[in-house]
């Protein structure tokens, strides 16, 4: 029954949520993650690789997207197993 406490580990998300600014618009989301979030280029490539990891205004995007001033971008960053 040990292994039973072990078998299971919690997912936890950490959503940052960002509105876009004239500071960054006509900037490419990468960007953005660099420099106002200070995000690592592994931590882009693992949000790149999951589903809901890199979202702006509800849709999936790639990170040469072109964010305009008002877009919401939202990166979920999912620690864990399940």
């Amino acid at each position: 029954m040990r292994e039973g406490i072990f078998a299971y580990i919690k997912r936890i998300k950490r959503i940052f949520e960002y509105t876009v600014t004239d500071e960054y618009a006509s900037v490419d989301i990468k960007t953005v993650m660099k420099k106002h979030f200070n995000m690592s280029s592994e931590l882009i490539k693992r949000l790149k690789a999951t589903e809901d990891g890199i979202v702006v205004n509800g849709e999936r995007k790639h990170v040469n997207y072109i964010l305009q001033n008002g877009d919401v971008l939202r990166l979920t960053i999912t620690e864990g197993k399940s």
